[in-house]
């Protein structure tokens, strides 16, 4: 017998189950509770320190106006009824703690990272945050506005970020499309900020999100604090209209790309997941090119520095699935362009056994990793709060392993009955159209 059959037989099935396992993925999951009208997802974490987070439906697909939603974050732990932006730095610096937020297409997100004896103060902190802010109009010129810049500045300056932005406006129409960042001419005013606020910043439309040794403190602490939040209801969703447009983005550079995008509609599913991990792109072993599809495209032109990957953006009623070739070829990005069409037409035919079994296995850890860390995920908060409200890890592990290989080809014959969004991206006017692909 092999060796690979020795392990197969005997060591395989100790690894991929078993109680420990289902323990430890048991600890991973989040209990949904409501206090009041605030929903709060909260886990046991054991450690030093533990983590707060506030996510409010006020991304910028629900922006009245370009650039709010962004300029909406950037007034986090500024001055409000009871604090000063100042005091709130100063306090927090004193504790220890570290305070972040960040604006997605669906999501504001506020973190808190604290030592554990401090739950009760960043409790009472983040809850003032969220629910009295002040919005001190010399506060908009003098910090908000030239820290919302330079991240729009930060973000032109990552051509793969601004083509992933560019591929979603290819990819819908509306809703999802609109840009995140604050764009250049565009100002909303305090009143445009202020309004946006005061339909977002409701118990409706905020999760609070709790990751430490105390979920049942954090559960009394956030039902007292967060209880006098004003009421309001859930920002209302303008569905995402998938359309399939192609376009090309002039950037000097080394590097050329090819970006592919497949939209969809419906709230996330671990089909398209295990969709992402076949597709793959990235090796699993540092010393191996991989064995994923999207890896065999890249291994034969690899002398040009080219790469292919998927990488899934997924959100509460819709996803995109997209894949990026890159070279420094234009002749082996054309070739890997025309390889890439041709894996997904014939997409049915490659789902073997083995490769659903890969598939699975990395969706699987790459899930498990992301539930593994303390700091919230914006892609799986869209899974945890979507129609499903999926903070389960075991049902959410449990569905992936039950994916087949008809439910892959159902959500296949789905996302590629129609052509994909495209764009190319480079300083030459030889990058390929997708009709020559």
């Amino acid at each position: 017998m092999s060796m690979l059959k020795v392990l197969r037989a005997n060591s395989f099935p100790r690894l991929c189950g078993g109680r420990l396992g289902q323990r430890a993925i048991s600890s991973l999951t989040y209990e949904l509770t409501k206090n009041g009208q605030v929903s709060l997802l909260s886990r046991e974490f054991p450690g030093y320190t533990s983590t707060l987070s506030v996510a409010i439906a006020a991304g910028s697909r629900y922006q009245p106006n370009y650039g709010v939603a962004h300029l909406l974050e950037k007034y986090s732990y500024k001055t409000t009824e009871k604090r000063s932006a100042l005091r709130i730095v100063r306090e927090s610096e004193l504790l220890g703690g570290h305070l972040e937020s960040k604006v997605t297409r669906e999501h504001i997100i506020l973190t808190a990272r604290f030592l554990n004896e401090y739950l009760d103060y960043y409790a009472d902190m983040m809850s003032e945050v969220v629910g009295h802010p002040k919005f001190l109009p010399h506060q908009l010129e003098e910090e908000v506005l030239p820290l919302a810049r330079m991240e729009y500045r930060l973000f032109e300056n990552s051509l793969l970020e601004r083509a992933m932005s560019r591929l979603h406006e290819l990819a819908f129409e509306r809703s999802l499309a609109y840009p995140v960042f604050v764009q250049p001419g565009v100002t909303p005013t305090i009143d445009d900020v202020k309004s946006f606020a005061k339909s977002s910043f409701v118990k409706e439309n905020m999760v609070v999100v709790y990751s430490g040794s105390e979920p049942a403190k954090a559960k009394e602490l956030c039902s007292q604090y967060f209880a006098d939040l004003p009421n309001g209801t859930h920002q209302k969703i303008v569905p995402p209209q998938p359309t399939h447009n192609e376009s090309r983005l002039v950037a000097p550079g080394t590097f050329n790309y090819l970006l592919f995008g497949y939209p969809y509609l419906g709230p996330p599913s671990v089909d398209i997941y295990v969709l992402e991990s076949i597709l793959g792109g990235h090796s699993m072993l540092k010393w191996s090119e991989g064995s994923s599809l999207l890896a065999k495209i890249a291994v034969p032109v690899q002398r040009s520095n080219s790469t292919a990957v998927a990488k899934l953006f997924q959100y509460s009623d819709a996803g995109l699935l997209t894949i990026t070739a890159s070279s420094t070829s234009l002749a082996d990005l054309k070739l890997m362009g025309s390889q890439i069409v041709a894996t997904m037409r014939k997409l049915p035919e490659l789902l073997t056994d083995d490769t659903i079994k890969r598939g699975i296995a990395t969706a699987k850890t790459n899930f498990l990793s992301k539930m593994e860390t303390p700091y919230l995920d914006s892609q799986l908060l869209s899974w945890m709060t979507g129609p499903k409200n999926s903070c389960n890890a075991d049902v959410v592990v449990s569905a992936i392993e039950k994916v087949s290989r008809q439910s892959l080809l159902t959500l296949i014959e789905r996302i590629i009955k129609t052509p994909p969004s495209f764009l190319s991206v480079g300083a030459s006017e030889n990058l390929p159209y997708y009709s020559e692909l």
